[in-house]
């Protein structure tokens, strides 16, 4: 009996406890504005009700929309620009520019991965790029959409070939940058020479663009740094005994990535906004978002409220 309402008494404590436990509720907020058309550069005024514990902001202009937080890819046109400067020989034909979706990439070893290079359909794209014949010379935009498939990664590659009998050709490489542009107007970089942290880009393997190098023939391959691109070949008629032929190829690069949109954080659990006063300097509609949340204990409840905003000259 005394077991008994021992159990009694411990299950009304957890209860009670259970009870006085606090309770994550649903943000409280609404957003209003004395008007919905505003001029170029005029203040717009945002008046809130409700106090959630977070509020953040997102205008609706271009790499500020709500709805594209979680964004990770869009189809756009990929782009390839870059540098090239060409010294010593005058050999035509010396640097091709080219693009897989069907490379599996790099084997274990160099034999290996060799035979992947051979065995791959490549698209050349040499004939889109504006090429040095002495001084540095700025390749264009070449289009890669060729070489694009959805949920398939895309390596580019330089191929260098020398001939027998004259001087070989020094190319260097640099400036070189690979882009997703879409309709909209934005530009993502997706791989790139000066950076090495590729985590907010579209490259998956090594320093970006994660190059490789490969030799074909010869003893004249690239040299990779995170600046350039250099490979120098026989550097006379004597010494242009054989065939030269090197490649340099990117990491697996997703010509679709993008970067999520982002807000303006405008206040935290310790303080209390009323309103937030914002600018638009360009005409147009924009969905002006606002995500209310209310934390506890790791768990998150959030709100948006939307207000369209006209922007006219």
């Amino acid at each position: 009996m005394q077991k008994n309402i021992f159990h009694i008494l411990l299950v009304g404590l957890l209860a009670l406890n259970a009870c006085n436990q606090p309770q994550l509720t649903s943000p409280s907020l609404e957003v209003t504005t004395p008007k919905t058309t505003y001029q170029v550069g005029e203040p717009v005024e945002f008046s809130f009700s409700g106090n959630p514990d977070f509020i953040t902001f997102y205008s609706g202009e271009v790499g500020k929309r709500q709805a594209y937080v979680k964004r990770l890819s869009a189809e756009g046109t990929p782009t390839l620009q870059f540098t090239s400067a060409r010294a010593n020989g005058s050999q035509p034909n010396s640097l091709i520019i080219l693009a897989s979706n069907d490379f599996v990439g790099f084997g274990a070893t160099t034999d290996e991965s060799w035979q992947n290079v051979r065995n791959a359909t490549w698209i050349d794209l040499t004939s889109q790029a504006k090429l040095s014949t002495g001084s540095s010379t700025s390749s264009g935009a070449i289009d890669l959409s060729s070489a694009m498939v959805v949920d398939k990664s895309t390596y580019i590659a330089f191929k260098y070939v020398g001939e027998v009998g004259s001087k070989q050709n020094k190319w260097t490489i640099s400036n070189l940058k690979v882009s997703n542009e879409l309709p909209d107007g934005t530009s993502y970089t997706l791989a790139n020479h000066t950076s090495t942290a590729i985590t907010n880009y579209g490259v998956n393997y090594g320093m970006s663009p994660g190059w490789r190098t490969y030799l074909g023939s010869a003893s004249y391959n690239w040299s990779v740094s995170t600046t350039s691109l250099v490979i120098t070949g026989a550097t006379s008629d004597a010494a242009a005994t054989v065939p030269a032929e090197a490649w340099a190829i990117t990491g697996p690069i997703d010509l679709t990535r993008v970067s999520p949109d982002l807000g303006t954080f405008l206040k935290g659990m310790t303080t209390k906004e009323t309103g937030y006063t914002y600018q638009y300097n360009t005409p147009g509609t924009y969905q002006a978002s606002f995500v209310a949340a209310n934390n506890l204990l790791g768990e998150e409840k959030q709100v948006v409220k939307t207000v369209t905003i006209t922007v006219t000259e």
